[in-house]
């Protein structure tokens, strides 16, 4: 039906949009971040104010993106927002 392949659409968006996320942030870690702080270039105070949280992100980004692909099938059955709720917890 037209539902269906309206959701199927959302949840393949969703899913690759996260993928992408969790690519962009482990390509910062690891080429920006790291090397900096192998470096004498900054301090770790500013370390912390350029990346903040970027590690803690990145875990949770993992987490989330591992339970929408290992729920994503049957479509009709996903509760997209269920995983969401859980990992808020």
């Amino acid at each position: 039906s037209t539902d269906m392949w309206f959701r199927f659409n959302i949840i393949n968006e969703v899913i690759s949009t996260e993928r992408e996320y969790v690519r962009d942030i482990m390509l910062l870690i690891e080429i920006y971040l790291q090397p900096l702080r192998a470096s004498s270039l900054v301090t770790a105070s500013e370390i912390q104010s350029l990346f903040s949280n970027v590690e803690l992100l990145v875990n949770l980004n993992k987490q989330l993106l591992g339970e929408l692909e290992k729920s994503q099938y049957p479509y009709e059955n996903l509760m997209i927002g269920q995983i969401f709720l859980k990992l808020s917890e």
